[in-house]
């Protein structure tokens, strides 16, 4: 499994409380079927504890279809010269 995060915002939005909003792009490879994978939003609560910081929430969202088909039509475009 892969992943890797990008475009990373931090916004404090309560005392000891901090919202991180990611692109998290992930792929898994299988031995047994094809390989899947995607490009999801994150976005995850922080809470500041008296042992540090401390994951709180996660949510993670896929491309709304549209979104996803319109890059799937580019990146074939783009791989057509068109």
């Amino acid at each position: 499994m892969d992943l890797a995060f990008s475009g990373s915002r931090y916004v404090t939005v309560g005392e000891g409380l901090v919202l991180g909003v990611h692109r998290m792009d992930w792929s898994i490879r299988f031995t047994d079927r094809p390989a899947m994978g995607g490009d999801n939003r994150v976005a995850a609560l922080f809470r500041h504890t008296g042992e540090g910081w401390r994951l709180s929430a996660w949510i993670e969202a896929p491309l709304a279809p549209i979104v996803y088909l319109r890059r799937l039509y580019e990146a074939r475009a783009g791989r057509l010269g068109g």
